[in-house]
């Protein structure tokens, strides 16, 4: 951050304009029909691919344009998509891993031989018959130990690399291939056969794509199949390839003999390479999965003092935030660097014909800007957060002085929002805290919030190490408020070594950035937590205050507001309905409703004998909008009643929550009977953020036989907390004397956004931005104006001068890796080479964008006005195009 905000006071120094920069990835094309130099046909035998389908047919040789195209007729085979990795579906059931499974899920995936005599149908026109796997092997290599062990070296080195775990089933009940799926004990998810397929040369073999068998299928007339030569590395490189097609890749191109799935057999190379490893990485993950939550995190157990090096993981979507746990002794301190992998290379999918389509540069170490947290895995504590290097840069913390009596900690990796395959490792180095500078430490995790309002005493430890010791009047807690400028604030000392740091108090949801500093006796030296501060410090923000609360819904049911019903076939009786109670209370049910307007819903509102039965009944709110909010408070009444009947106290009441209407999230599980109206309140932000589709459901259910099931739900209200991810930079001038209000200087569309400050633009929809002259600017004042991809948050904000306030800006770096980068920039400094789409001019100034955007962005926009060695700052507006 710090290398950003330097090269702004040369703004000052020179005249400039306002520049609109819009950054596209340009993505550069290669001949895909070429071959490298050592590469010839002799060398590498041809295979279209024909996965249209559920076959992948590989070719010894080209056989060629009317052959493919009969072929494709066939099959009805389409042409791959383009895309940086080249997939199919992957598998979704197996024997040992059950069903269910999906994108990432790590999968057990058993193969088996098929004995001779197994009945091989046709599967791409061939002819039917028998298998003879074991007899052509057998007469190649002298027995089944030797060809077998091929087979299951190379499954060995999928599952090595990979989510994938390759178990060999010994077993196989020979019933007809393609006709059943894996079962344990009796056959694997894969089957593997030969046949006579076309005699020799032509099609070597062909692989059944996942959820379709996945067989193998290889032509035992094949003499290439016999070249033992190289440690039979074109027979391993061919069940690398077919085992590729059987969990779910597709040929990749352009040909240059550098990964395994190309569409010709290589021989200058042993396994999978990079882009096979991004591509079965996307199906199943990394070799640590499942290490998504701090539970199931990947354990490296104690580090002692030295480098631990933590390889082959990566991020397989925007949703896969990978966990790796370690303990650590006392009185240590971590350096942890975070690296991207990979390196550029080009790729394609093919035709229809067979022929390697136009290519794409694939950038495999930036394709995801990744993150990184430092926790503590008791607490889940937060200790540090590090964004340092950018898109295809290290991530790096360094000498982090860890909570002084050790522990056990973890290190959450997170991606951004590129949905892709995001290769990386990460370098862990433990040293002890020695010298002659005395160590600091925190007795608990540092607070990711506090109460609001009320200030937080925060215990601080020292440890000595044979030199100097603190000074009990020399501690300091050094703190920033939204974006001020840091104050200086001195801890007390209770006892020798030991301090504590008094937080100020918040208000709902403001950010405290904060660090110590702890100086020796005789002032030899200052101690600092975290230990590279003030480059890095510990960010805290204040829980909400109810005064910050706005109702925005409010529901007794005296009316109807949009609720909707939804009963199970099972039910019997019992729905859901808006109304009076008519039960009387003499069964459970409620004798009145909760707020005392007469209304509520209750399941069955009839006398006598009425309550759930059979099924279960489903209540869910109207859409709530809650998307310019930070959060909000729902709240509602409740009713449950299952103490009467034969099997009372046995069900119970559900609440869920979505964000989406999809997916939905266990709120309560409630199954105490107390006959009274109990009350509930819950935050969003406990289950997601905030979104434009949030609701709630109450499910009543009675699926046994005899018991009597009553529910109640009355007074539902939601209050919002503001949505104030802007702050009040965001209205007119900061940090400027003028007279009258703050004025709004930067428009989109001739518009600042209202209260929310966002603009709303379709897709492919031109939009205008423009600037006028600010109150009591110098004629011909140039303007600069920044923007951000995404609404930034309050963590984001770079404070550039304490007269103006903070900024959320990205200065003029583009990243042609990244399409969705949207920049707004200056060329005032002449440093930044930017494309400039105007010429030099003062405000009024504005330009249109005729064709608009072609996809969904959010980007914050904000001016920076230079008036000779003056800054200014605009107001902040937001393009949102959905």
């Amino acid at each position: 951050m710090s290398s950003m905000v330097s090269s702004f006071p040369s703004l000052s120094r020179t005249g400039g304009l306002l520049v609109l920069v819009l950054s596209l990835a340009i993505l550069a094309s290669a001949d895909s029909a070429q071959s490298p130099p050592n590469v010839t046909l002799a060398q590498y035998r041809f295979e279209p691919q024909y996965c249209g389908h559920q076959v992948a047919a590989c070719f010894a040789t080209d056989p060629g344009p009317a052959a493919r195209a009969q072929f494709d007729a066939a099959f009805g085979f389409q042409a791959q998509a383009p895309g940086d990795f080249q997939t199919t579906t992957r598998w979704s059931s197996t024997a040992l891993s059950g069903g269910g499974l999906a994108q990432g899920d790590p999968t057990i995936l058993t193969y088996s031989f098929a004995p001779d005599g197994t009945s091989i149908p046709s599967a791409m026109g061939e002819a039917a018959a028998t298998s003879e796997l074991f007899s052509r092997f057998n007469f190649v290599y002298g027995s089944p130990v030797i060809w077998q062990q091929i087979f299951h070296d190379q499954f060995a080195e999928w599952s090595s690399l990979s989510g994938i775990t390759y178990q060999y089933e010994p077993n196989d009940d020979g019933v007809p291939m393609y006709s059943g799926s894996g079962i344990a004990g009796t056959r694997g998810d894969i089957r593997i056969g030969a046949k006579p397929i076309d005699g020799n040369a032509g099609v070597i073999g062909f692989n059944l794509l996942p959820n379709s068998g996945g067989e193998m299928v290889l032509d035992s007339n094949d003499n290439i199949l016999a070249n033992t030569s190289n440690d039979s590395r074109i027979l391993r490189n061919l069940i690398t390839h077919e085992s590729g097609h059987g969990f779910g890749l597709l040929h990749v191109c352009p040909i240059t003999a550098t990964k395994i799935m190309e569409p010709l057999i290589v021989t200058s190379f042993l396994g999978p390479q990079l882009d096979d490893i991004r591509g079965i990485h996307r199906l199943y993950g990394d070799p640590f999965e499942p290490d998504d939550t701090p539970a199931t995190a990947q354990d490296l157990g104690l580090l002692t003092n030295g480098s631990h090096f933590v390889t082959d993981r990566s991020s397989d979507d925007n949703a896969d935030i990978d966990h790796i746990a370690f303990t650590l002794d006392p009185n240590r301190a971590v350096s942890i660097v975070l690296r991207p992998v990979g390196n550029s290379y080009l790729e394609s999918g093919q035709d229809s014909n067979g022929n390697c389509l136009a290519t794409t540069v694939v950038n495999a170490d930036s394709i995801s800007n990744l993150r990184f947290e430092l926790r503590d895995l008791t607490t889940n504590g937060l200790l540090m957060a590090v964004d340092n290097g950018g898109i295809g840069a290290v991530d790096s913390l360094a000498n982090f002085v860890m909570p002084i009596f050790g522990g056990d900690f973890y290190l959450a990796v997170i991606p951004d929002a590129a949905d892709d395959i995001q290769l990386y490792e990460v370098d862990i180095t433990i040293t002890t805290i020695v010298g002659s500078l005395f160590g600091v430490g925190l007795i608990s995790a540092a607070p990711t919030t506090i109460p609001s309002d009320r200030p937080l005493d925060i215990a601080v430890s020292t440890v000595l190490n044979g030199g100097t010791v603190p000074d009990s009047m020399g501690g300091r807690l050094l703190y920033s408020v939204s974006g001020e400028p840091f104050k200086s604030y001195r801890m007390t000392s209770p006892s020798f070594g030991n301090f504590v740091a008094t937080l100020p108090p918040l208000r709902g949801y403001e950010e405290l950035r904060w660090y110590l500093e702890i100086d020796a006796v005789g002032g030899v030296g200052t101690a600092r937590l975290p230990a590279t501060a003030p480059v890095d410090v510990f960010t805290t923000h204040g829980d909400p205050d109810p005064a910050d609360l706005s109702l925005v819904f409010s529901d007794g049911f005296a009316t109807d507001l949009g609720w909707s019903v939804f009963n199970d076939a099972a039910l019997a009786d019992g729905s859901w309905g808006r109304g009076i109670p008519a039960g009387g209370g003499t069964r459970g049910d409620p004798p009145a409703d909760f707020d005392g307007d007469g209304w509520c819903y209750l399941t069955d509102n009839v006398p006598g004998n009425s309550d759930v039965d059979g099924g279960s009944t489903t209540l869910t709110s109207p859409v709530f909008d809650l998307s310019e909010s930070v959060d909000a408070l729902l709240s509602w009444a409740m009713w449950f009643d299952n103490d009467f009947g034969q099997n009372p106290n046995t069900q119970t009441f559900e609440i869920e929550i979505t964000s989406d209407g999809n997916t939905w999230q266990l709120v309560e599980s409630y199954g105490l009977s107390v006959d009274a109206w109990v009350t509930r309140s819950i935050s969003v932000r406990d289950f997601f953020e905030p979104t434009a589709t949030v609701q709630l459901r109450f499910r009543a259910s009675d699926p046994g036989a005899g018991s009597i099931v009553e529910a109640g739900v009355d007074a539902v209200s939601v209050q919002r907390i503001a949505f104030d991810r802007l702050g009040p930079w965001a209205d007119g001038l900061v940090g400027i004397t003028q007279t009258g209000a703050p004025v709004d200087v930067l428009f989109i569309n001739g518009q600042t956004g209202g209260s929310s400050r966002t603009v709303v633009v379709g897709q492919n929809q031109a939009f205008t931005f423009s600037v006028v002259p600010p109150p009591g600017s110098n004629p011909g004042v140039p303007f600069v104006v920044f923007g951000r991809s995404g609404v930034p948050s309050l963590e984001e904000r770079i404070l550039i001068d304490p007269n103006i306030g903070a900024l959320a800006f990205t200065p003029c770096i583009l990243e042609n890796s990244n399409p969705f980068l949207f920049t707004l920039a200056d060329n005032l400094t002449g440093n930044f080479d930017c494309f400039r789409v105007l010429p030099s001019a003062p405000a009024p100034w504005s330009y249109t964008i005729p064709t608009g955007l072609p996809f969904a962005t959010e980007a914050t926009m904000q001016g920076v006005i230079v008036d000779g060695n003056n800054f200014r700052a605009t107001n902040a507006v937001i393009l949102k195009i959905p």
